[in-house]
Order: C-alpha cells, then structure tokens, then sequence
C-alpha cells in the first residue's frame, strides 16, 4: 500500500466514527487493533510507555494534515483528529471493511483500549496466560482494574485465554 492509499484508508476509518476520534494514543490503538484482525492499514507498531505505538501511522496522519485532509486541535482531554475532507481519494482501500468492529473500538474508554492493544501486542510476542498477565502487571500496573475486561475483549475478538 502507499502513502496516498494509506491516507485513503485513514480517511476512510475517520469517515466511519462520525470524523474524529479523541486522542492520539486511541487513534493509534484503534488502527493496531484493526491492523490484528486483517483490516489493512499498512502501518508499523513498536511498543511504548503507552503501548503500542506506529512512527509511519504519526507521519501518515502529518502528511494527511499537510494536505488538509484531517486536522488535530487540542483539548483539554487531549488531541482531537478531525476529518476536514471527507472526500475519497479514489483508491482501492478507501473502505473499512470491519465497520462494526471499528464502532466497537472506537466506544471504549482509552484505558480499556490501552490494556487490550498491550495483550494482544503481547501475545503476538509469544507471551502465554500467566506470563502474559505477569508482562501485563509489570508493564501496565497503574491499569489493573481493566486487566479482566481487556482479556475478556481479547478473548471475544481475538481468541487470546
């Protein structure tokens, strides 16, 4: 996929959550978790503080700004990314096939989102039932109280125990 595809695809996410989501953190979640149930996107995820986090989706998302196709404001409660051009660039990947799976994201607190992106990010790195949740605890111990909903999301959409 190239940049003007993947700046498609990101409109077209945008276009299906009523053109904005609230924070970055989320945002890159929301396109990680997508990513991990085959919606391409195209995009590279490493692990930081705050979990999974892609260098090509933050300069997708810049260049996108540049051409007035999204714009960032912030907020007290963070950035928001907006849709300013809802117009589609005419490529083959300016659809989210998964729609309600992205509504189902896009609905869950930023927390929620982090916990289940860190599980789902573990397990694809070979992390198994308690060492996944020991990993977990030390990585994310301020946000044990959303541990058991994440693996339960993780469990309903991923097949991850």
């Amino acid at each position: 996929m190239n940049l003007v595809e993947r700046i498609d695809k990101l409109r077209a996410l945008l276009q299906e959550v009523g053109g904005e989501i609230v924070g970055r953190k989320k945002f890159h979640k929301i396109v990680y978790l997508m990513q991990k149930k085959n919606e391409d996107f195209s995009q590279d995820f490493k692990y930081h503080h705050f979990g999974v986090w892609s260098p090509t989706l933050s300069e997708d998302v810049s260049l996108a700004k540049y051409h007035k196709i999204v714009s960032e404001n912030e907020t007290d409660s963070g950035f928001i990314i907006n849709l300013t051009d809802p117009t589609p660039l005419e490529t083959k990947y300016g659809t989210v096939k998964n729609i309600e799976f992205l509504l189902k994201l896009n609905s869950l607190e930023p927390r929620e989102l982090e916990v289940l992106s860190t599980i789902v990010y573990l397990f694809d790195n070979g992390y198994r039932n308690g060492k996944l949740r020991t990993k977990l605890t030390e990585l994310k111990p301020k946000l044990k109280r959303h541990f058991d909903k994440g693996f339960l999301l993780a469990q309903e959409y991923y097949s991850i125990k």
